[in-house]
């Protein structure tokens, strides 16, 4: 019985040691790997490389079909004729010819042609209408039509973007005039009975005019054509969207109440476009295209308001509304310590346009946060709390967890890396005299006692652990 046990013990003991040699290999092979840590030299930047070769076969320009917001299915059915011709009519403007987005996949890409077949040949696809053009440098444009409705007016839209960014590079509206008489009488009214002539007229006043349409979509194209494209710093980048969305048709369309809002008191800005979204992703994917969205690191959040008076003027375009603006960052979500809340006038003006009546705050708290993301600007210590310094410039900037910067002179006398963010909560003021609403902590490893308040600070461009010079290396 001893002999078994003690058996039974020397067994468990060579188990044991084994398992330990094992252990000990495995920590020697981890040991002997190279390691590195990969360290952030520049704020990261847009790759628009395309995965179908050295040529670059992404078309210069995009016609994206009709954007009908908040018209009812009813009145976009009926008025289907008149937006096919409508869309060909501008696509001729453009200069691109009716050559659809399938059959260019098919004839210049192949492959992507043949891997993404049913999603090339899907509706989106064939009714979208492309430049044989290639863009071999520069932008390539998308231009979105967008059909609306605010208190029972047609308004058009035209909205020019960048169709690799999804950045607005311009964008215009009209009121279409309504239907005349002799378009009633010549197209829609059939009928010699009394009661069903006045059905049909009541029906034929909901269509859209083609001469009016037509002429609206030439006109803004002319004029977003002679317009400069924005050139604006990319540093901040805008989004705006409503709290809620409406449900009443054919009436309030808070969405174009974003939209106008963006066209007038939002052109010194970046502003991401609202528009085909799903339609801009399937292009992407369906070209093998890397980029990716520009995201907005600015996002405001609106909600307006109208008072039962102004809902009982049906006709009446010129109104007033209550608009409140919430702003947040676009890393963490936190809200910012500002907002936007006041009375709008809305106005039409005598050459078919709606003009919003807004003042300033909402421009002048955007340049605030244009100020803490200028890429010009190196980030500079705000605050300083023992061996962490509060720097003005945050994740939106380029700042990554664990980035090593070292003092902007150039010298190794401070160094630190980043170790968390922070946000308007702290109630901290840059140097350069703006709040900072979204900025950075780091850890100072060394030269803590030289750190002061208003140093700026740069990457460090060694990679940690430096690799031991050979023989071929200037290193010495």
């Amino acid at each position: 019985m001893s002999t078994q046990k003690h058996l039974t013990m020397e067994a468990m003991q060579i188990k044991n040691l084994n398992f330990l040699k094992v252990f000990l290999l495995l920590a020697l092979q981890l040991l002997c790997l190279p390691w590195t840590i990969p360290i952030a030299l520049s704020a990261p930047e847009i790759d628009v490389t395309l995965k179908t070769g050295t040529q670059d076969i992404f078309p210069k320009i995009f016609l994206a079909p009709w954007e009908t917001t908040n018209v009812d299915s009813d009145a976009v059915a009926a008025n289907r004729t008149t937006l096919i011709s409508s869309h060909k009519k501008l696509a001729e403007e453009l200069g691109i010819g009716q050559l659809t987005l399938s059959t260019y996949m098919k004839e210049s890409t192949p492959d992507q042609y043949a891997t993404n077949s049913l999603l090339v040949q899907s509706p989106a696809f064939t009714s979208t209408y492309v430049s044989m053009q290639q863009q071999i440098s520069g932008k390539s444009i998308m231009v979105i039509p967008v059909w609306t409705k605010f208190k029972k007016k047609n308004i058009v839209i035209l909205t020019k973007i960048d169709a690799i960014t999804n950045e607005i590079l311009g964008m215009d509206h009209e009121v279409l005039s309504e239907i005349n008489e002799e378009e009633l009488s010549s197209s829609q009214i059939k009928s010699t009975n009394t009661a069903t002539i006045k059905q049909q007229r009541t029906q034929a006043q909901k269509m859209l005019s083609t001469n009016s349409i037509q002429n609206a979509l030439i006109r803004i194209n002319a004029l977003l054509s002679s317009q400069n494209s924005l050139t604006s710093p990319p540093d901040l980048a805008v989004s705006i969207a409503n709290i809620s969305s409406s449900d009443r048709k054919n009436e309030f369309d808070r969405s174009t109440l974003n939209i106008l809002l963006a066209m007038e008191h939002l052109k010194g800005f970046r502003v991401v476009n609202p528009y085909s979204q799903e339609l801009i992703a399937k292009i992407h994917h369906a070209f093998g295209l890397k980029a990716q969205f520009r995201k907005a690191n600015r996002n405001l959040t609106t909600i307006w308001s109208f008072s039962n008076k102004d809902l009982m003027q049906q006709n009446a375009l010129q109104i007033r509304a209550r608009l409140l603006i919430r702003p947040s960052d676009g890393v963490f979500g936190q809200s910012l310590p500002w907002q936007v809340d006041e009375d709008v006038d809305i106005i039409a003006k005598p050459n078919n346009k709606l003009s919003l009546n807004l003042s300033n705050k909402l421009s002048e708290s955007l340049d605030v946060e244009k100020k803490s993301l200028n890429r010009a600007e190196n980030p500079a210590a705000s605050k300083i709390y023992g061996a962490w310094v509060y720097l003005d410039k945050g994740r939106a900037w380029g700042l990554r967890m664990n980035d090593r910067l070292i003092i902007s002179d150039g010298t190794t006398e401070i160094k630190g890396h980043i170790v968390s963010y922070y946000g308007p909560e702290q109630k901290l003021t840059s140097p350069r005299g703006w709040p900072v609403n979204e900025g950075a902590i780091m850890f100072i490893r060394k030269g803590q006692d030289k750190v002061k308040v208003g140093q700026e600070f740069i990457y460090d461009k060694m990679l940690v652990p430096t690799h031991w010079p050979n023989e071929n290396s200037s290193v010495k």
